[in-house]
């Protein structure tokens, strides 16, 4: 029986992925994540955000299915 995968994303965290693994979570989120979710009061940088992250979820998604 397969072990349980996290497969969930935060898009405005997306970004940050692979960032900071060495920190602890408060300060990751206040040097990361924290600054790049003010970003997204730019609409057209949350839609240039959000669309990537659907579409490396599917190029993803589509790989391991092949």
């Amino acid at each position: 029986m397969p072990g349980l995968v996290d497969t969930h994303v935060h898009a405005p965290q997306y970004v940050n992925s692979g960032m900071g693994y060495d920190q602890r979570l408060m300060d990751w989120l206040n040097k990361y994540t924290f600054p790049e979710e003010a970003k997204f009061k730019d609409l057209e940088y949350a839609k240039e955000v959000y669309t990537k992250v659907v579409v490396r979820i599917i190029v993803v998604i589509l790989v391991e299915v092949a």
